[in-house]
């Protein structure tokens, strides 16, 4: 609890419309990425892209619907940053191994930048969904009360406390160990071949 009542002293800057919506274009092709893993286009793990899309999917969500609190958070800024930078050095060198001149430089990068990029995003992600709590609390988002005709009840803002805490933070260490399992066998490959 301490962590996350350190990240709400973080002062607060609202982004730009125009901005956001750029970022909600791109992460939603974003899709795609899980299609492709899915039928073999590309060699990724259907399940690990399904979690990174997911995550992303799921952040941009709450952005959308929880106004002002989520384009205020001070998270935005790290997890754009986090997300700008990996996506611009992963698909410049996507396009350049296409037609086979990724430098390996750019291949080194392409599997070492999230060692710093990852926890950065995560933050950002955590931040903007910790941030907000209040507007789903405050507007009942995505939740559902007893009495009902299902007989059933939701809290949206209860399931984000426990992906927050239960699922976050435990699929943050998941993702970095199979990155880091991920960068040892390429670069040891391109070492072999060189």
């Amino acid at each position: 609890m301490i962590f996350f009542e350190r990240l709400a002293t973080i002062p607060s800057v609202k982004m730009s419309e125009s901005g956001i919506w750029l970022i909600y274009s791109f992460q939603v092709l974003a899709i795609m990425e899980i299609l492709h893993a899915i039928f073999g286009i590309v060699r990724a793990n259907p399940v690990t892209t399904f979690i990174q899309v997911f995550g992303r999917l799921q952040v941009l969500l709450v952005h959308y619907f929880i106004k002002p609190e989520a384009s205020e958070s001070f998270g935005n800024y790290p997890m754009i940053l986090a997300w700008a930078l990996v996506e611009i050095v992963r698909y410049l060198f996507l396009a350049l191994n296409v037609i086979g001149v990724a430098p390996f430089p750019l291949l080194w990068l392409r599997y070492s930048l999230f060692y710093i990029l990852y926890p950065i995003g995560v933050y950002g992600e955590m931040k903007v969904l910790y941030d907000s709590l209040p507007g789903i609390e405050r507007g009942n988002f995505f939740s559902t009360e007893l009495p009902n005709s299902w007989n059933f009840s939701f809290s949206f803002a209860t399931y984000i406390r426990l992906f927050l805490y239960c699922l976050y933070l435990p699929g943050l260490y998941n993702q970095y160990t199979y990155m880091m399992k991920q960068r040892r066998v390429v670069l040891a490959r391109e070492k072999k071949s060189s």
